[in-house]
């Protein structure tokens, strides 16, 4: 459970090149599908859930995470028999550990502590681990990056927002949770991964103490995971020093001022920026601005998707538009035959 931009990779790597972990990069079948679990006809039982598994299957062998499971959704629903969305979940994850004769799978989804109590419940020896990451650093990291988070704003209030859920499940709700911070992560890596290991209660093995060069394309290419083909770099912290002027620092301190403390990271600042008065053209401009957002979609007929690959420039960009492309097709299709049954006007229903 982490924030996204807090080295949740990082730690999937290290625990998958355990023998017994299989790690695969996360294709977030719980946020894509939690919600659209409704268009599907589950009333009709095994073939209600086999859409679900085939639906699964599609994304999580998506190039862009590589899964490359060689089974059909028939066969797989036969051998596993779910009858509800986390068992569906649950099929596509035992199939990946059976793939790589694995004994357990580490599971690195987005936002997974909105679901971590339902996984909890369905998974009886699961184990979490919270990761966490000084959110100036983590701000930072966002604000480096071509796609997701580009506003300041935006990513403090989120850091601290996520924070409250994963502290919120392991000291009020008690979940079997470890807490791991990036940087001591970084700092001593060896140290800090003998407590996940001793956490989850697998052997120990040295080789989840180092990264290891991927021949991997994907990985070799990819933007977010660059660092993942490198040496683990234990000075990859307050880096936001450099980076963001006093002011900005103090933006991000109040917007997680309690948290940070809470977690234990040092204020740089007296944490208490208040939001300054706008000028009327900054307002006009702001307006403008979200305005022509929408109205470029309006002029060249341009559907959310199809905006954002139309804008990708490198080639991460392009793979992760095609993954939103390949969710929106799924979506589509799901919705449309539910509509059909219930005799809704789809347009209306996806619009």
């Amino acid at each position: 459970m982490s924030s996204e931009r807090s080295g949740s990779n990082l730690l999937r790597t290290l625990i998958a090149n355990h023998s017994q972990v299989s790690g695969p990069r996360a294709p977030h079948l719980l946020d894509v599908f939690a919600d659209l679990c409704m268009y599907y006809d589950t009333s009709k039982g095994e073939d209600g859930y086999l859409k679900i598994v085939q639906d699964m299957i599609k994304v999580v062998n998506h190039p862009y995470y590589g899964w490359d499971l060689e089974v059909s959704a028939a066969d797989l629903c036969e051998k596993e028999q779910p009858s509800s969305f986390l068992d569906c979940f649950q099929a596509i994850y035992n199939e990946c550990a059976r793939s790589t004769n694995s004994e357990y799978i580490i599971c690195k989804e987005n936002r997974l502590f909105d679901y971590a109590i339902p996984l909890f419940d369905h998974f009886k020896n699961s184990s979490f681990i919270y990761l966490y990451r000084d959110p100036r650093d983590y701000t930072r990291s966002w604000l480096k990056q071509p796609m997701g988070i580009n506003s300041l704003q935006a990513a403090a209030n989120t850091w601290s927002r996520e924070q409250i859920a994963c502290i919120r499940l392991r000291d009020v709700f008690e979940l079997p949770v470890i807490s791991v911070s990036y940087e001591n992560l970084i700092e001593d890596p060896a140290q800090t991964m003998k407590g996940v290991l001793g956490h989850i209660g697998i052997e120990v093995e040295s080789e989840c103490f180092s990264t290891q060069k991927s021949d991997d394309p994907i990985v070799q290419n990819n933007e977010y995971w660059k660092n993942l083909n490198k040496p683990i770099d234990s000075s990859n912290k307050k880096k936001y020093k450099q980076y963001f002027e006093q002011k900005e620092i103090e933006r991000v301190e109040t917007a997680a001022k309690e948290q940070m403390v809470y977690l234990g990271y040092d204020l740089d600042t007296s944490a208490d920026w208040t939001l300054p008065d706008r000028g009327f053209y900054q307002r006009v401009f702001s307006v403008m601005s979200r305005a022509w957002g929408y109205f470029r979609r309006e002029v060249f007929g341009l559907n959310e998707v199809e905006d954002t690959q139309s804008s990708a420039k490198t080639e991460t960009e392009k793979m992760i538009s095609s993954v939103i492309s390949l969710r929106n097709k799924v979506e589509y299709k799901r919705k449309k035959e539910w509509c059909k049954r219930k005799g809704a006007n789809i347009d209306r229903v996806i619009s």
